[in-house]
């Protein structure tokens, strides 16, 4: 009995030896495991091929997005876009309205908030947008040639508001207002299906290197409409943001070493961003970017503003409570 016994003790002995292994590979794996340098996280980033969406083009080209993998994906409309920011499928996008931004946000909108970080602006120093006509149309010489005449626009419901209000304040009327995408642009102007076009940049470089359109006006949503008129945002989605805490600190800043990029050396910053642009090289050297300002360079009272703006101009309904303390401030 005793020599069993011993042998069993043995071999309990020789099991509790192999489990201590075990246990051990098993709790130091774990703890290796979990000191493993983790990856990236992922910045999904949404943009159109406006020249609005350069600054997260930029912070994306140089590396300013610290600690994130970035993937950008193109959308054919900011409509698109603001769908994906909502639905979760992106983090940023580069280009919303700035309509859209209190749509979003008033107690009706769809649930998910939406934080600008970045806002886009026209102004009349920057030039970023003109009402262009037909380089082989010599006649309009001033934009009060252009009464009775038609002209088109981007799809926005703001572009067309804005082509209404600088008819208004020069005392013509348009014959009509098209809503056109951005590939038919152009083409529309050079077979002579509209007379003038309301452009952003890049289409008014593009139009003047294509010697298909010359400039007619530059800045007039600015010069006629206000000036600086806050037109979108580069925004997060809250939900992100309120699982990632950094998250915003990191865009915040990425972005606006972006706009310091910009402003120091426009051409240099294009040229860094130009895999985005469906443009040449000629057609970055002449275009005009526009001005952008950080969330804390604006204030609630200029959203205020732009709100009272929005719903005096028809663009959104007064029968929603909007909010306008939008802003994300890191």
């Amino acid at each position: 009995m005793n020599n069993i016994k011993r042998k069993l003790t043995a071999k309990e002995k020789w099991i509790a030896v192999v489990a201590g292994f075990v246990i051990a590979f098993l709790v130091f794996g774990s703890v290796y495991t979990f000191r493993k340098p983790s990856e990236p996280n992922i910045l999904r980033i949404g943009y159109t091929p406006y020249l609005i969406n350069l600054p997260a083009m930029v912070a994306d080209a140089s590396g300013y997005f610290e600690g994130y993998k970035t993937e950008l994906i193109n959308f054919k409309s900011t409509d698109a876009m603001l769908a994906a920011l909502q639905a979760n499928q992106i983090d940023l996008a580069s280009s919303l309205g700035l309509e859209k931004v209190f749509e979003v946000n008033s107690h009706e909108g769809a649930g998910v908030l939406i934080r600008p970080v970045l806002f886009n602006a026209f102004s009349i120093d920057t030039r970023s947008e003109a009402i262009v006509v037909s380089i082989q149309n010599v006649s309009i010489k001033s934009i009060t040639d252009l009464n009775g005449r038609s002209i088109g626009t981007l799809p926005a419901t703001t572009a067309v508001t804005y082509c209404e209000l600088i008819a208004k304040k020069n005392n013509i009327s348009f014959s009509s207002i098209k809503r056109l995408a951005p590939d038919v642009l152009l083409p529309a102007l050079a077979k002579g299906e509209v007379d003038a076009l309301l452009l952003i940049e890049p289409f008014i470089a593009h139009g003047v290197t294509q010697e298909i359109a010359r400039p007619l006006i530059y800045s007039p949503v600015a010069k006629y409409v206000r000036d600086p008129t806050l037109i979108g945002a580069h925004a997060l989605n809250e939900t992100k943001l309120k699982v990632d805490e950094n998250l915003g600190k990191v865009v915040a800043k990425a972005l606006g070493k972006a706009r310091d990029d910009i402003k120091k050396d426009p051409l240099a910053a294009m040229n860094k961003a130009a895999k985005y642009l469906p443009f040449d090289t000629n057609t970055l050297k002449v275009m005009n970017p526009p001005a952008w300002r950080i969330s804390t360079e604006v204030t609630d009272r200029e959203l205020q503003d732009h709100l009272q703006f929005f719903k005096d101009a028809g663009i959104l309904t007064d029968n929603k409570f909007y909010r306008y303390d939008v802003r994300y401030l890191p």
